[in-house]
Parts: C-alpha cells; structure tokens; sequence
C-alpha cells in the first residue's frame, strides 16, 4: 500500500483547523493557548478515513504570518495540499505565501477547499471562486478540484473528503529513495516509557529493533517501538505519519528540526550546492552573499547564499545555482526541497532542492561551476556519477561517499561503476570504502607518484627508497592517505613499483655500491660492533674519510635498511647483535628481578645517562620493558606481562 500525506494550507481564521475537525473528529489544536486565542499556533496531526478502509496522514498548519516557521516545518512531507480559502475573505497574504511554499517545496497535487460558504451570499463565492482561479492559473493546481464547504453547517464536508481520495487516486506512484528519512517534528519524553519522536517518513521503512542515526550529530538510536496514528504498529513506511519510542540518547534529547535515517546513506556538513528558485514577488530578486533563512524538512537554519551565476542578483522570477552556507550542519540528499526567507522582517524569498550535499567551498561567483552544477543536476546515473569524479579529480571518492552525493542505493552505485570500470572509472580496491577516481585523476596520482620516484633514485642512487610519508608530502599533500596507499597498492600489484616497509621504490631501482664503498661500511660495521653500546657516529667516521655528507647519509641508511645498524636516536647508532646481546642480558636479569631501574642499567651496561635514556626508550618502544614510573619491568618474551 502507498501512504500519502495531505496538508492543509491557507490564511489565518479561513477555517483549515475547523474543517480538519470535520473530516476526521480530531481536535489538532493542542496547546491551551491555541484554545484560548481559537488560531493554531504550531503543528496539528490527525487521520483522515478515505473509506474502503483506507486512511492518510493530516497535518494541520498554522496560517498566521509570525508562525510561518511552524508550517515549514510540517509542509515538508506533504503529497496533496488541501488549499483552504475563506468564501468570505477570499484569497489573503498568507494564502499567497502558503500557496507559493507548496510549489517551492514540489507539491504536484492538492484540492481547494472554498471554507465558511454559510457566511458568504452566492454572488460574492462566485467572485472568491474567480480570485482563486486567477491565484493558480499556470500552476499545478490550475485542474484542482474547487470544493464549497462549511465546517459549521457540515454542508460539503464530505465533497471535499472525496475530492481528496480522488485526488489521491490519480497521483503516480511515489519515487522515493530506498532508505529511512524522518525529520523530527516534536520530541519529548514519557515517565517510564523514554523518549518519543514523530514525524513524517519521507522514505524508507522502520521497525522495532531498527538502528537509525540521528542527524547532526551522527548518533546511533536503536527503536523501541512504533505506533501509527496513536496504536502500535510493526512498522511505519514513507508516507505515513509515526512515533517512535528511541532507546535513551546518551549525548543529547532529539528536538525539531533533526532528522533520522539509515545508517551510511547521509552526512551533514554546513554547504550545500543547490538550485534555487526566487520568487517573481521577490521585487529585488536575492543578491549574492545575503543572510538567508534556510528551511529544509523540520529544520531552520541561519545562513548565507554564495550565487554561482554571471550576475550579483538573482531576479525576481528565475532560477539559477547557488551553494547555501549554513551556520549549523544539516545532513540532505540530491533532490531535497528547501525554502529561504529573509530574516528581518521575514519574508519568504523562494526555495529550490539540493543538487549536491557534500560539496567543496566555492570562494566566489564562477559561471563555469554554475554551468557544471546544472549539468550536474540534470543528469542521473552513471553520468551523474562521473561528474562528481571529474570534479574531484585526483582527489576521488570513496564508494560510500558516492552513495551519499548522488542519493544511490549502494548496489546502483555499485552496479554504476561496474559499467565504468576500465572505460571512464578507476576502482583501486575491492573494499567496501575503496576510492574510486576518473580515469584522468588515476593517471595523475599515478605518473606524479613514478616522477616523485624516479627524481628522488636519481638524487639518492644509494637509498633503497622513499619514505611513504615523504612520498605524499612531496605528491599530493590533500590526497587522503587511504587513496594514496590504494594507488601504490595499484602500482605494486602491477609490477611498476616495489613496498619494503614504509619505502617505497621503482621496480627497475637497484642500488649499487662499489668495492671502495662496500670497504669503508665494513670499517663502520666493524667500529659499531667492536664500540658496543656507546659507538661512534658513522657520519663522523665517514667525514673522517671525506665522503660528502649527503653521500655519507646515503651509505648509513644502506646499513640501516640492511638492519646491520639500529638508529637508537640521533647519532647513536648501535650493532644489531650489540642489540641483540643487551636483550640477553635484560632477560637474565628478569630470572631473578624484573625491575630495575636507570642507576642499575647505567652500571650493567656500562654507559652514562647520554646513551642509557635513549636506549631504555627505544627498548620500551620494542616492548622488551615497558616503564614504571622511575623504574623498568622487563616483559616476558612476546611482549607480554607476566
């Protein structure tokens, strides 16, 4: 079964809570002082029986121009807008604004309803009926069907419940994203039953035991039970109206304005790029970098417009790109409607969707990025998934993340770069968070990691390579790590290049040392080895030899990389089987006493603080003793404490 959701809409005193009441018996005004002032202050809910056993969710809004916030935050789910207008005030300012936020927001079906016609004489309904006419011509509601009605009298009641389930009727079938979306429309908690929330599904399906992340904030919530319309229920899908018991939050009490969904597919941030839409009763249109009020699903944001386009201002009546910065992150999908007001004295400026919900800061207008964002609005598919990854370019994007910027399901997205591979995509690894980049960006990080490689052999020929972490410094220092490692992964696999440790050579690299070289390492080794514990700098002894330091550095890393010398800080390099000895000593002692502490050491060892702080260092860094406060214990071979 489709649920849907139906939404009234209208100006303040024109009868929408009224004739809630009479379609379904529910009293939506809650709050005493909405019964005490007779206006509806915040959002009313209720079911509506269409018959044939079928009902939708209500959501009654308030209509007065200082509460305007309020109806955004229930307009968001709606499917049919129930249009009311008093037959004897006919169209006002807030049915205008009303109406203007159901086409912003992409409303595609409704009914007017034509409310108190028992206060109004026939020929002033007629002239009321041609004023709402004139109010929808051109629009999606210029076929709707205009229902005469009293809420008093109950005349028309029940035409306007038809209307509505023959408008429902006639909708196409919802297209939905595949997971569970529900902005939080009310929260609060119950004595002994923990904390409620409800809302409206925008998409998805959610039941008892379900895990859902609560948005920002990237929360874990597991839900406790479900209840439709006041009653339990298994579950609760798009389109209907739920409650949800969470188990406790442990960091904060969900409230208006936040949003639940299924783990992996949403991320927040404080930019979104979007297309936007300026009203043509935005006299002045919306100039670049103006503070905005942002409205998108319950959520009420402060922010900022940065247009994309040619022109400083956006005209009243056009649309153009533009990337929205937002004084608090909101978690969005491609395709979510929005609406911005100004701020001081509110006025709602226009709306638009979200076009991309993780983008890159723009730092001023630029045509062509406008012109690459509407290119990226209107495609889908695999297209739409090439776009984003010539717009990283060598950065790329994990398999995940192009879930989130595109709105895919993770199998689409999956199925998508399966059709890409080899042609136009670059899937570095078979993981679920491989990176995935364009065919240019691959060859970029891949000849700019050979370049790196070739330039450094050629100014070292005696190293056996690059440090990885020198590597990336020198390469593509904004290139995230895991990416970098993929793609060497890549060139290894391929034979290209070789990984020894946290180095990284050309394949073709070999170093080559001469007999006179070979000799004068031999003499270090042997000066190491016969020194002991407290050697001298092989540096120095090399100097002594007039090697030129650069080249002296080079033939000390070939006895490090050969592990014939340990570098136990600067300068002090000691024998590996010097190395190996001192541990033999340590683990005799350990028969007898497995503490110790410096003074004993300095005496065992024969050496002075100099050389016995930066050895008892790098003996616990090997896990051979692990310090006590002033003292050493010495661990059981493996590394473990017994």
């Amino acid at each position: 079964m489709i649920h849907r959701i139906v939404g009234t809409a209208g100006h303040i005193d024109h009868g929408k809570t009224a004739l809630v009441r009479a379609l379904t018996g529910v009293e939506t005004d809650r709050l005493p002082e909405e019964k005490d002032r007779g206006i509806t202050i915040d959002l009313g809910f209720a079911p509506l029986d269409l018959g044939r056993g079928q009902a939708v969710g209500m959501v009654d809004v308030p209509g007065h121009e200082r509460f305007v916030r309020n109806m955004l935050a229930g307009a968001g789910g709606i499917d049919v807008v129930l249009l009311v207008v008093a037959a004897d005030e006919s169209v006002k300012p807030q049915t205008r604004e009303h109406f203007q936020i159901c086409r912003l927001l992409g409303v595609q079906a409704g009914v007017i309803a034509l409310t108190k016609i028992d206060m109004a004489e026939p020929d002033l309904l007629e002239i009321v009926q041609d004023e709402v006419k004139d109010l929808v011509d051109g629009t999606f509601l210029q076929d709707a069907e205009m229902v005469p009605c009293s809420a008093l009298t109950g005349k028309g009641v029940e035409d306007v419940r038809m209307a509505l389930a023959r408008c429902l009727e006639a909708l196409p079938p919802p297209r939905r994203p595949d997971f569970v979306r529900l902005p939080v429309d009310r929260a609060f908690t119950i004595k002994g039953f923990g904390t409620v929330i409800t809302g409206t599904m925008l998409s998805g399906r959610v039941q008892a035991g379900s895990e859902l992340i609560l948005w920002p904030g990237e929360e874990r919530l597991r839900v406790r039970r479900v209840e439709i319309h006041g009653r339990e229920a298994e579950n609760a899908q798009a389109g209907q109206r739920a409650a949800l018991n969470l188990a406790t939050s442990t960091r904060r009490t969900p409230a208006r304005g936040d949003l639940l969904a299924t783990p992996g597919r949403l991320s927040a941030g404080r930019l979104l790029d979007v297309r936007l839409d300026i009203l043509a009763s935005c006299r002045d249109g919306l100039k670049d970098q103006s503070r905005i009020r942002f409205h998108m699903g319950t959520a009420d944001v402060e922010g900022r417009v940065r247009l994309l386009g040619r022109e400083p201002v956006l005209a009243a009546g056009t649309s153009g790109m533009a990337q929205i910065s937002l004084a608090s992150p909101l978690a969005a999908t491609p395709g979510d409607h929005f609406i911005v007001r100004r701020p001081s004295p509110a006025l709602t400026l226009g709306g638009g969707h979200v076009v991309d919900p993780c983008p890159q800061r723009h730092r001023r207008r630029n045509p062509e990025l406008g012109d690459r964002l509407d290119e990226l609005d209107r495609a889908a598919g695999g297209r739409r998934l090439m776009l984003l990854l010539e717009e990283v370019a060598a950065a790329g994007l994990t398999r995940g993340a192009l879930v989130i910027r595109t709105g895919l399901s993770a199998e689409v997205v999956e199925r998508e770069l399966e059709s890409l591979a080899g042609r136009n995509a670059v899937v570095l690894d078979p993981g679920a968070e491989s990176w995935v980049l364009d065919a240019a960006g691959a060859r970029h990080i891949s000849q700019a990691i050979l370049q790196i490689l070739a330039d450094f052999h050629q100014a070292h020929p005696l190293s056996p390579g690059i440090s990885l972490q020198e590597l990336r410094r020198r390469g593509a220092p904004r290139t995230p790590a895991p990416l970098t490692e993929q793609v060497l992964s890549r060139l290894q696999s391929s034979g290209t290049i070789r990984l020894e440790g946290r180095r990284a050579a050309l394949s073709s690299h070999v170093v080559h040392l001469d007999a006179a070289d070979e000799a004068m390492l031999a003499e270090v080794v042997d000066a190491a080895r016969q020194a002991g514990l407290d050697p001298p700098d092989p540096l120095v002894l090399l100097a002594a030899r007039d090697v030129d330091p650069r080249r002296a550095e080079a033939l000390v890393l070939v006895l490090r990389e050969r592990a014939t010398l340990l570098r136990i800080s600067d300068g002090l390099l000691v024998h590996h089987q010097v190395y190996e000895d001192l541990k033999k000593l340590l683990a005799r002692r350990r028969e007898k006493d497995p503490l110790f502490d410096v003074s004993w050491f300095k005496e065992a060892t024969g050496t002075t603080r100099r050389v016995a702080i930066p050895l008892l260092e790098y003996l616990d860094a090997d896990r051979v003793t692990t310090r006590r406060g002033n003292q050493r214990y010495i661990m059981a071979p493996g590394g473990a404490r017994k």
